[in-house]
């Protein structure tokens, strides 16, 4: 398992989205949970290491350095970052773009999946309008979960998370909220 310094976080996840899978616990010199959660996941670096899974396990000292808190969007240690690889994205969006979508109708999980990914509350109003629409999407961002969905006539185009929207053939569209 790598110990990470401030500069070289960037380098071993990619400068943005690695090649491969990446775990990354955060972690404070004085907290007691994080020196015993440390030990468990060097053991769970080592059993994937030996099921050859394409995963890196590193983890990162941040006693002194609240920028790498802000920017990693941290509440509080040990917290355990995971990070996808880049293909994930692109086989995402490749699926997706130009697909034909229906709107699920359950407005309350409209609203509720919205602020899970972090969408502002001024298009509630259209993503309610639509609930139970067909549409084609226009547009995906994978690490959000959420695709632009066009719509036939007036209502134009909204964004929308992706657990709200059926394929074709009634299924659940594929998503995964900030790990593409």
């Amino acid at each position: 398992m790598t110990e990470l310094s401030a500069e070289g976080l960037d380098a071993f996840i990619g400068r943005g989205r690695p090649k491969s899978a990446v775990a990354i616990m955060f972690h404070d010199k004085t907290c007691h949970i994080c020196k015993a959660a440390l030990p468990e996941l060097d053991d769970l670096a080592r059993h994937y290491e030996a099921k050859g899974a394409d995963i890196q396990f590193a983890h990162m000292e941040c006693t002194s350095q609240s920028s790498i808190k802000r920017r990693a969007h941290l509440r509080g240690f040990p917290s355990l970052l995971i990070f996808r690889p880049r293909q994930a994205k692109v086989d995402l969006e490749q699926a997706l773009v130009n697909a034909s979508v229906t709107v699920t109708e359950d407005e309350a999980l409209l609203v509720r999946a919205a602020r899970l990914a972090d969408m502002d509350t001024d298009r509630d109003a259209k993503r309610r309008a639509a609930a139970g629409r067909a549409g084609r999407v226009v547009a995906v961002d994978a690490l959000d979960g959420t695709a632009q969905i066009g719509f036939d006539g007036a209502s134009g185009k909204t964004w929308f998370p992706l657990e709200c929207l059926k394929d074709a053939a009634g299924g659940d569209v594929p998503f995964r909220r900030g790990e593409a």
